[in-house]
């Protein structure tokens, strides 16, 4: 009998580019339809979330997080979902994120994050772990073009088994196979 790594066949399906394209399209064409969504918040108060402080507070329409390093997280778990949403950093310098299919670990999150802040707005983060950012561009300022530096940010993040999008203004800004 086979023993170690060598016992199990890799439990992914490798996409084609012609594969991850048309399913990029569909996805990013299903974002863009205005029903079949729920919201999380529910514009009153912070039912359906947890956060260990008080520096998250519901003000009429949004969600105003203070200045520290604290997550705010929903009750629910979900695995495929596409979450849409509006942003704004205040003062615009700050640095901040969304967390996608991350877990709470002692020190905060653990897990994907939909970055936000100069100069990494849009970007995909390995937030405590080894990975850092995980879909390198070629010049991550060019990205501060995307930012309306002292309004509101719209994001998408499309999370699809294995295929992560994320978009920022319209704009997507990765788009990632993550075997």
């Amino acid at each position: 009998p086979a023993s170690g790594w060598e016992a199990s066949a890799p439990n992914f399906h490798r996409v084609t580019a012609e594969e991850w394209s048309r399913e990029t399209r569909e996805l990013l064409k299903a974002a863009g339809d205005e029903e079949g969504y729920r919201s999380l918040y529910d514009g009153k108060d912070l039912n359906g979330w947890r956060t260990a402080a008080t520096f998250w507070t519901a003000e009429g329409e949004g969600i105003v997080g203070e200045p520290r390093n604290v997550f705010l997280v929903t009750d629910r778990e979900y695995s495929d979902f596409i979450l849409k949403g509006s942003i704004r950093l205040s003062p615009p310098g700050g640095n901040s994120g969304i967390q996608l299919r991350s877990a709470v670990i002692a020190d905060g999150m653990r897990g994907d994050q939909f970055d936000v802040g100069i100069p990494w707005w849009g970007q995909i983060y390995g937030e405590s772990t080894p990975r850092g950012i995980m879909v390198p561009v070629d010049d991550r300022m060019k990205r501060t073009a995307l930012v309306h530096a002292d309004g509101w940010n719209d994001f998408v993040a499309i999370c699809k088994g294995n295929h992560v999008i994320g978009t920022l203004n319209g704009q997507v800004t990765y788009d990632l196979v993550d075997y």
